[in-house]
């Protein structure tokens, strides 16, 4: 694991009046990160609990594409197609492998790492891409939901997805099932996505937890969103480990 050797932290430089996230740092635990041109220059650290490599890279895509949906500034698409906030920088952090499968105490390093480096680089949001659904790691006791709480605690903004075990009730996965963090579900059930080898179109995570606890904290529309094309031939190749699905925490909390 190892910070990358130049960042620059430009504004969206787009001149629009709604927050571009400048200035902000955002931690995306996930698969890794491609450095694609919409956002290569922002990533000024990255972080790698799997393989220990220095550069960033995604065997699988997804931390890529989670990563343009963050902080995406349009260069590829001539400002077409931009993240939600352009302005940012980025940290990735590796914590799944290339078939989106990890362990728990991957995921509980990444989080100290982002702990360790958040006066360093001014890391307000942590976004965590991972759920789990295994019956042991469902209590709100689990190490999972321990490992978001204390990051959340300790003053971060901590975005996890609902899961893709849905649509039935008590379908959120660990550690969205926290009551502290803030839990992302999708709305677009007419959408068809593959999930685990599927084709569904309802497939989004659903409360209660098993602890009552009304979840998700947001439900946003629109599943399909444009990939950069770096992304896009990664995607395709994904495939999902039952217990550590690969899931996508969208929104962002105002800056």
């Amino acid at each position: 694991m190892s910070q990358t050797p130049s960042a620059h932290f430009p504004g969206s430089g787009s001149g629009s009046a709604r927050p571009s996230g400048r200035g902000i740092g955002v931690a995306v635990l996930d698969t890794g990160c491609f450095p694609h041109e919409d956002y290569s220059r922002r990533i000024a650290a990255f972080f790698d609990m799997v393989r220990r490599r220095r550069l960033p890279y995604d065997d699988n895509g997804h931390g890529t594409h989670v990563c343009g949906i963050i902080g995406g500034d349009g260069s590829a698409s001539g400002g077409r197609f931009c993240g939600v906030a352009p302005g940012c920088h980025l940290i990735p952090v590796k914590v799944l492998d290339k078939r989106g499968g990890g362990y728990v105490s991957d995921v509980l390093s990444g989080l100290h790492t982002v702990l360790q480096h958040r006066d360093r680089y001014n890391i307000r949001i942590v976004n965590v891409s991972v759920g789990s659904f295994s019956g042991r790691n469902m209590s709100e006791n689990s190490a999972l939901v321990r490992g978001v709480e204390e990051i959340w605690d300790a003053g971060f903004v901590v975005v996890v997805a609902a899961g893709n075990m849905g649509p039935g009730s008590g379908t959120i996965t660990t550690p969205g099932i926290s009551r502290k963090v803030i839990t992302v579900g999708c709305s677009d059930d007419d959408k068809e996505v593959n999930v685990m080898g599927n084709r569904m179109s309802d497939y989004s995570g659903r409360g209660p937890t098993r602890s009552c606890i009304c979840k998700p904290d947001i439900v946003a529309g629109r599943c399909h969103h444009k990939l950069q094309q770096s992304a896009r031939r990664l995607c395709c190749k994904k495939r999902h480990q039952h217990g550590h699905l690969l899931t996508y925490p969208v929104p962002l909390p105002c800056f």
